[in-house]
């Protein structure tokens, strides 16, 4: 099975034969496996080695009659990625049968203790205190002592811990353990008992045992360990105020736990706490003046940074501040009417997102009608993603990419907004300078902004005139907070910004009609939004057969593959792709799903796959190069698109389904404004956002109708070919550009 690094696993060993009960029956082993399928010789807690297994336990071996039950937990060493187990023999066995069952993740377990001892291991962190919740079923209404309870902490040497005392907890010799009874005082038929952990300082994982006394007959339910409140008893406070402030982030009784940790921290811990709340809360202003007061008390390292990054972010989001220039205004020649300044934030091959496909073909296509663009990456792409081996000048598919890089990533300046942007600058005023551009094209940056204001500095100082290329709206990205997003100050003072640079260009280029309506309603005049969609080169994707290779690598043969080719954000919806697939294969036994690409979701979406039980049905190819991309387009019968409801989703039109219509592949996609602008009314399927019954219907409706499908598609593709693709956005860009130029007093020749 796959699993997880350190993460706990519980089984159940259910063992029989026909001869008597035997101690050591059987014998349960492990094997940790990682990457490159080496076995990880680590030690497990409770486990025994020898030449044979690395890690291995006895098992008592019941009769037929009466079958032995053993609960054991395990906890996943580093860098594991694959666990082997099994039981083999051990003692003299008559027709032995044995069962592993690997319990799955629950709130409630469960047992009666006089099958077996009930066990539970969890990963732990000691700047918490944990709560276990027992019910007991006492069916004899035995007075007194019923259970034990066994609570033992480990490190992360798997060295036992003694509990703190505030456990009340007992130490008994003969069962080398500390303890405490479970009793039913007056022969109670049901109990509910809470129990408190405090778990020692340097604890990582802890172990209840649940073991019968007096022969009760006892069963257990047992929620938990779960996490009660914060542990300040823990020596090491500021580890333990850190802890406070990411569970104060992500948990709704936020006002309750900042209320605790106030009672119990210094003045500079509740500076730092403040201060992190109104930066969660997108207060710039609050979170400046609380950084202040912080210096004032303080005026460190640390609190010097924070107050001088917040005054370049906030003064980064001025309207009117851009970058100043003082070097000359002149260029070494005369003007090139056909040349052209991109500036992206990313580029191919570093990347092969869709926003690097679409600066690739917004350039390519650009040079085979003539016009001469040339890109320049942002200071020190790609090495702040840890991209060390790059040319600085060179040239990708015929298009020359200029990078400007500073040698490291170790410069004070990059760490504050303006000054990376006064120091971007600069540099790009530079290359202006020597090539002598007609026309400065700037397209949205990682803060949405950041590459139009050096746009638009460069335009004051060189008398240049500029595009802005707004493909996405940027503004809510600075949290993952909806809310927030939708309300906070940070996020409006962004906004503020965006629309002051859409009114100072020349031209505002969109790629969707949604977008522009949107930036309408936010004020742009509609005569100046162009709207160049994106688009798709017909000469690399068109219909093809299915690749062979692919189908035989994946066992995809005679299979209806479901697909989607994107990276991995809650906004692109995948995991409710993966929750309609079992209706789906009720219908259509033969239905796979294919998902090409990664992301930060990539390792919740195999968790829910694996808790589905669908890990035969579903395959994570991981990143896949855009040159390669085609092959896995031919093997998928049905493209899906299931974004969520999302603001940036509801106006952005992704690139990958122009890419599906151009290789003639069905197209179904969830009801967003955007996706609802790519089918058209009959150009492909749609299904009502986050509804997952509604998908799987569609989905099956699609595989059972090929023939409408294939009209469908038939359509599609010939008005994509008639509007949708990159030679035509060329001569678009090229008509635009020369508008304004003529706007501007010039024309090409």
């Amino acid at each position: 099975m796959d699993v997880e690094p350190e993460q706990v696993y519980n089984f159940r060993i259910v063992s029989c034969h026909e001869g008597e009960w035997l101690r050591k029956g059987m014998v349960f082993f492990v094997r940790f496996l990682d990457e490159e399928e080496n076995e990880i010789t680590n030690r497990l807690l409770h486990f025994s080695s020898s030449r044979t297994f690395t890690n291995y336990v006895y098992v008592t071996t019941g009769e037929l009659d009466s079958p032995s039950i053993v609960n054991i937990a395990l906890k996943a060493p580093k860098n594991a990625v694959h666990l082997v187990t099994g039981l083999v023999n051990w003692g003299y066995l008559v027709n032995s049968t044995g069962r592993i069952k690997l319990l799955e993740e629950s709130i409630m377990r469960s047992m009666n203790l006089n099958e077996s001892e009930l066990i539970i291991q969890k990963n732990i962190n000691d700047a918490w205190i944990y709560q276990l919740s027992i019910i007991m079923e006492n069916p004899n209404s035995i007075v007194g002592q019923i259970a034990l309870l066994v609570v033992e902490y480990y490190n992360k040497n798997n060295a036992k811990l003694r509990p703190t005392r505030n456990e009340h907890l007992f130490w008994s010799s003969n069962l080398d353990c500390f303890y405490r009874y479970l009793p039913s005082d007056g022969g109670e038929r049901t109990t509910s008992i809470e129990h408190t952990m405090y778990p020692p300082e340097g604890a990582t994982i802890c172990e209840c045992r649940l073991i019968q006394w007096n022969d009760s007959g006892a069963s257990v339910m047992v929620s938990g360990p779960k996490e009660l409140a914060i542990n300040w008893k823990n020596s090491d406070k500021k580890r333990v105020l850190l802890e406070a402030r990411i569970a104060d982030y992500d948990d709704p009784a936020l006002l309750t736990k900042q209320a605790e940790v106030a009672t119990s921290i210094s003045d500079s811990s509740q500076h730092e706490l403040r201060y992190s709340s109104m930066i969660n809360s997108g207060d710039l202003t609050a979170a400046r003046n609380e950084a202040l007061a912080e210096y004032s008390t303080n005026p460190n390292q640390k609190s010097i940074h924070r107050l001088t990054y917040l005054d370049e972010l906030i003064r980064s989001l001025d309207p009117d501040w851009f970058p100043c220039l003082e070097s000359s205004k002149s260029l070494s020649g005369e003007i090139q009417s056909d040349k052209i300044m991109h500036l992206f934030k990313v580029s191919y091959p570093f990347e092969s997102t869709g926003g690097s496909i679409r600066n690739l073909n917004v350039v390519t296509s650009q040079k085979r009608i003539g016009l001469n663009p040339f890109v320049v990456t942002p200071l020190n792409y790609p090495r702040i993603f840890n991209t060390h081996e790059f040319e600085l000048d060179e040239e990708v598919q015929g298009v020359r990419h200029i990078r400007l890089d500073m040698g490291s990533t170790e410069s004070t300046s990059l760490a504050y907004v303006t000054k990376m942007l006064q120091l971007n600058t600069q540099m790009l005023a530079g290359i202006v300078r020597k090539e002598c551009p007609a026309l400065i094209h700037a397209a949205s940056g990682y803060k949405g902004y950041e590459l139009a204001v050096m746009a638009k500095a460069l335009s004051d100082h060189f008398s240049i005139p500029w595009i802005y290329e707004v493909r996405s709206f940027h503004e809510h990205t600075w949290t993952k907070d909806q809310f927030q997003a939708e309300t906070a100050a940070h996020t409006k003072m962004r906004m503020m910004r965006e629309n002051r640079l859409m009114e100072l260009a020349n031209n505002v280029v969109t790629i969707s009609e949604s977008m522009k309506t949107a930036i309408i309603e936010r004020g742009i005049e509609p005569e100046k939004i162009t709207v160049i969609h994106n688009a798709v080169d017909i000469r690399t994707f068109y219909p093809r057969r299915k690749k062979t290779q692919l189908l035989r690598r994946h066992d995809l043969n005679k299979k209806k593959v479901l697909g989607y080719i994107s990276n991995m954000s809650r906004r692109e919806g995948h995991d409710l792709l993966i929750k309609a697939l079992p209706s789906i294969i009720e219908k259509h036994p033969r239905a796979m799903l294919l998902l090409v690409g990664d992301g930060h979701t990539r390792p919740e979406l195999e968790q829910l796959v694996a808790t589905m039980d669908l890990g035969d049905r579903v395959i994570f190819t991981g990143n896949v190069d855009h040159a390669l991309i085609k092959d896995y387009y031919s093997i998928i019968d049905l493209f899906i698109v299931p974004r969520r409801r999302d603001y940036a989703a509801d106006f952005v039109t992704p690139l990958k389904p122009y890419e599906a219509i151009a290789m003639k592949i069905p197209l179904l996609v969830s009801d967003r404004p955007a996706l609802l602008e790519i089918i058209g009314e009959d150009r492909g399927f749609s299904f009502e956002t986050e509804n997952i019954e509604h998908l799987s219907e569609i989905a099956c409706a699609c595989l059972s109708d090929s023939r409408e499908c294939r009209r469908r598609s038939d359509v599609a593709i010939a008005w994509l070919v008639q509007n949708r693709t990159w030679e035509l956005n060329a001569v678009a860009y090229k008509i635009l550009y020369n508008s304004i130029r003529k706007n501007n007093g010039e024309i090409y020749v």
